[in-house]
């Protein structure tokens, strides 16, 4: 597994970007909106090529929308690029990784992703890699 991005709770994906590039981050590719998880997306890349992807909700049954309340602005995921998307979610499964979200396409990705939990990790988030 390799780190691809870090996934960031935004109130305002303006305002975060604002602070992003004080230290650093430019914008990477355009604004994405994921109709069917009901974010709006927008990947920064730091200098040395780190991704954030800065996340926001736009209806109140998005994803994400419950984090929100909860956390604010914070980092709530990290995803993993895998080279095998079904394998890998079955060897996590039989290591106490509870899958949360099964596969489906993520247009900001343009591949499948996953999502999981476990409780001394949180989220994360697996990409196909290939």
């Amino acid at each position: 597994m390799k780190v691809h991005h870090y996934g960031f709770l935004a109130k305002s994906i303006e305002k975060s970007l604002s602070d992003f590039e004080k230290l650093g981050y430019k914008k990477f590719g355009n604004l994405i909106q994921d109709n069917e998880r009901g974010i709006n997306i927008q990947f920064i890349e730091s200098y040395s090529g780190d991704l954030i992807e800065l996340i926001t909700p736009f209806h109140a049954n998005s994803v994400v929308s419950n984090l929100m309340k909860k956390f604010k602005n914070q980092v709530y995921h990290i995803c993993y690029q895998v080279d095998d998307l079904l394998a890998t979610i079955e060897e996590l499964k039989e290591n106490e990784y509870l899958l949360i979200d099964p596969p489906k396409f993520a247009p900001a990705l343009n591949c499948e992703v996953a999502f999981l939990f476990a409780q001394n990790t949180g989220i994360i988030e697996l990409m196909n890699g290939k």
